[in-house]
């Protein structure tokens, strides 16, 4: 097996990293900029009262939903990759245990969060 030194085993992982991390910013930039854009197209006559609010809408339907998700998929996929991998060390056990947990009750508190809004306008009747 071939040895690589410090530095070519750094480039290597600033390309790969890179390349991994530049698609994913590139993506959100388009749906940042389609989720400004939207609105102006799907509503020809904006009413100046609501276009802020259909604007924040899209972008969370546009934008943040879908990282939220991802994210969360990405979580529970490391919380099992944390469980193979811990081969009955109760210590790294622990810690998978400790991540699942934490990605449970961050996605309830996102959806409780996001729900209290809906709720809190409902009663207002806003």
């Amino acid at each position: 097996m071939a040895q690589i030194s410090l530095n070519q085993w750094l480039k290597k992982i600033k390309n790969n990293l890179l390349s991994y991390i530049s698609v994913p910013i590139l993506m959100l930039a388009a749906l940042v900029v389609s989720s400004v854009a939207m609105p102006v197209f799907v509503f020809a006559v904006i009413n100046p009262g609501t276009w802020i609010n259909d604007i924040l809408t899209h972008l969370l339907d546009i934008v943040v939903w879908p990282i939220f998700a991802a994210a969360s998929v990405l979580i529970f996929i490391w919380a099992g990759f944390l469980f193979l991998t811990a081969q009955g060390e109760p210590s790294k056990i622990a810690a998978a245990r400790k991540a699942f947990l934490w990605a449970s009750i961050g996605i309830a508190v996102a959806i409780v969060g996001f729900s209290a809004t809906n709720i809190i306008s409902s009663i207002l009747g806003v």
